[in-house]
């Protein structure tokens, strides 16, 4: 099992994306509600500052905490890899997936 490591620079999604913030509250709300087993995408920031999505799967949750694998290979991203363990808040959320 892979130490649980913290993400780096989060993107400000409801400011960054095409989704306003109504759609953000309802991906939160499915990610509480779908839990351990969906995948959500998240975002980070590069150190140029380039952004970078990727999905993670959900493995469990708090009351303001999700913590996931990560599914994919950061292309952009340091001190990242596939199956890494992150815990985040779930203010990072852009979209959520039933698995």
């Amino acid at each position: 099992m892979t130490d649980t490591i913290a993400t780096p620079a989060p993107l400000e999604v409801s400011a960054n994306t095409h989704y306003d913030q109504e759609v953000c509250d309802r991906n939160h709300q499915l990610a509480r509600e779908l839990g351990a087993g969906c995948h959500v995408k998240i975002g980070f920031k590069a150190e140029d500052g380039v952004s970078e999505w990727m999905w993670a799967e959900v493995t469990g949750m708090s009351a303001d905490s999700i913590t996931a694998i990560l599914k994919n290979e950061p292309d952009y991203v340091e001190g990242l890899a596939k199956g890494d363990e992150l815990t985040f808040g779930f203010d990072r959320i852009f979209s959520v997936v039933e698995a």
